[in-house]
């Protein structure tokens, strides 16, 4: 018997499918008066979300022999990947973003590819946001 296995991509598309599904099945039977689009397009994104979530979770397929002695250092770590998904949903919070951000780069720091390119993203929009947020903070203190 075959194995058959998914690619790790079909995890948002899955994801972004159920959500809208969910939020167009809430639509009918709720009837909600937010209108039709805004509730199917944040069903959309939160189920793209998850999805992404679990694409990052999960370990890619090894490419190398089973008997091959693996680096434990090049071995991407579940929290290193948890913590990048988490820093890149969560990067609108000031300073938590740069916290989660910051640990999921220093677990992905030996780490070659996804995990650790996107930990280096969730630091920059993190690092972002937080200085506008501070920004705005001065601005406004100084009005006064």
């Amino acid at each position: 018997m075959k194995n058959y296995t998914f690619t790790r991509w079909w995890g948002p598309l899955v994801g972004a499918l159920a959500g809208m599904l969910v939020a167009l099945y809430t639509r009918v039977i709720r009837g909600d008066s937010l209108g039709f689009w805004p509730p199917v397009i944040g069903g959309t994104v939160l189920g793209l979300a998850a999805g992404f979530l679990i694409m990052l979770v999960d370990p890619a397929p090894s490419k190398q022999p089973e008997d091959a002695s693996i680096d434990p250092l090049a071995k991407p770590s579940l929290a290193g990947n948890i913590l990048c998904a988490l820093s890149l949903i969560f990067f609108f919070m000031p300073f938590f973003s740069i916290l989660l951000s910051g640990l999921a780069l220093f677990l992905n720091w030996r780490i070659k590819g996804w995990a650790r390119r996107l930990s280096w993203v969730g630091l920059i929009l993190g690092l972002s946001i937080t200085s506008l947020m501070v920004w705005h903070w001065m601005s406004g203190a100084n009005e006064n």
